[in-house]
């Protein structure tokens, strides 16, 4: 009996962390929103953006993309995924909510697909500079003590 016990204490760590999910701390829209909340974005001005980063998250899937949106009123009105040749492809699911997809701070807001997936884009070229860090003194030589 003691060796029945022993054997299923041992096993018990394998059996308890075989079925736990990856973690979502490196995935692609964590990170983003890990650097814009540290250092915030500035506001966006109507245009064409190409450089955007499209996160679509579906449960603990996510995949991000190299894109180009259109917005217009701080809006995005137009959103294409870029393929790996550089040429594009309209982007435009069903959105179970037909608000406008306003951008905030060089993030958009989260929108949601008909078939529930989240939909993020992140505009690096709005993303504020590094906050500069201070300068750490050398130690002295102990020579010169």
């Amino acid at each position: 009996m003691k060796k029945i016990v022993f054997l299923f204490l041992l096993s018990l760590p394998v059996l308890l962390f075989a079925q736990t999910p990856e973690s979502n701390e490196d995935n692609c829209f964590v990170q983003y929103m890990k650097l814009f909340e540290k250092r915030g974005g500035n506001e966006v001005v109507d245009g064409v953006y190409d450089d955007v980063i499209i996160s679509i998250r579906n449960g603990t899937q996510c995949d991000c993309y190299r894109g180009k949106v259109k917005v217009e009123n701080k809006a995005i009105r137009s959103v294409y995924i870029r393929y790996s040749d550089g040429s594009y492809d309209l982007y435009e699911p069903n959105y179970k909510y037909k608000d406008d997809w306003l951008v905030v701070a060089g993030k958009s807001k989260t929108r949601v697909t008909n078939d529930d997936k989240l939909v993020d884009i992140f505009f690096p070229s709005l993303l504020r500079p590094k906050k500069k860090d201070y300068e750490k003194a050398p130690l002295p030589d102990p020579d010169d003590l």
